[in-house]
């Protein structure tokens, strides 16, 4: 995602032009050497990027339903943003994923013509009610996209434990988290090939850092379990895996204080603490490539 203001009015510019006019793409290209303060070549091919209009067979130009919304924009500046929240939804920049820690927070990532863009839009210090609705909406985008995420990872670390119990205990395990997240723990597995005793499994998974998720439902099912463990994948270019018992993340876990009772506790720890506690996951590399090859 990478734009100037200049070609975003530019392309305002032509829409309207477009949307007014029998025009086809040989005939907008041929009739100037620079539209605007852009070239018609950049107009036009930004323009189909960004799925603001289509080319019939006939090669005349169409807005889209996405053009059509840029142009009743009441303002350049009302049109500005339904542009850059287009161009977002599309493109899905890397620096989206930040947008819910706030504008200040994400505008340090963006390039300067992006941060331009933003400020031309009045995105950056306006505190109206319109400015922040805009915001919002963004941010929910961005938090659905994180999430979507965080969902995709964790599932990538369920189907690695599933393989690897499967190799340990020659049975593959009941992936519970599939009919419930609710039960506690993702799988039903048992203490190994030559005992049946059910072993409940939490998987976790991260790909960032050493840390997950803990909520007050997966530890007291720990606690009420005979046989419970927590199985987490650090998941990046070198996929490490470890194995945690309810003894080493009791330290870790909140406690209840007057009225105040917890639901979720971030578990962070360093490679020092952890790595005692790391596996030879023995899944064969084809295993492990075709499970990270779903992400």
């Amino acid at each position: 995602m990478n734009i100037t203001v200049g070609t975003l009015y530019s392309i305002q510019s032509f829409l309207e032009l477009a949307h007014k006019n029998n025009l086809s793409e040989q005939s907008f290209l041929a009739s100037y050497v620079k539209y605007l303060v852009t070239s018609p070549e950049v107009i036009f091919k930004l323009s189909k990027q960004n799925e603001w209009i289509s080319c019939q067979d006939n090669g005349d130009i169409r807005l889209t339903n996405k053009g059509t919304e840029i142009i009743e924009g009441k303002t350049p500046l009302e049109r500005l943003r339904i542009q850059l929240k287009l161009m977002i939804i599309l493109h899905e920049p890397s620096w989206l994923y930040l947008v819910h820690k706030g504008r200040k927070e994400v505008s340090s990532f963006f390039s300067p013509d992006i941060y331009q863009c933003f400020d031309e839009a009045d995105l950056l210090s306006s505190y109206t009610p319109d400015v922040a609705s805009w915001w919002d909406e963004v941010a929910n985008l961005s938090r659905g996209k994180r999430d979507e995420k965080l969902l995709e990872i964790g599932r990538i670390g369920e189907l690695l434990s599933i393989e690897y119990e499967t190799i340990r205990t020659e049975i593959q395990p009941t992936w519970q988290s599939i009919d419930s997240n609710l039960s506690g723990y993702d799988l039903l597995s048992c203490v190994d090939k030559d005992n049946s005793t059910v072993l409940r499994i939490e998987v976790k998974a991260s790909s960032s850092n050493l840390s997950f998720y803990l909520t007050r439902n997966e530890w007291e099912t720990a606690l009420s379990s005979n046989f419970y463990l927590f199985h987490f994948w650090k998941i990046e270019k070198c996929v490490k895996f470890y194995i945690l018992d309810k003894e080493f993340i009791k330290p870790h876990i909140s406690i209840d204080v007057g009225y105040g009772k917890w639901e979720k506790v971030k578990v962070t720890f360093n490679e020092e603490t952890i790595h005692p506690f790391e596996q030879a996951h023995r899944i064969p590399l084809d295993k492990i490539r075709g499970i990270l090859d779903r992400r």
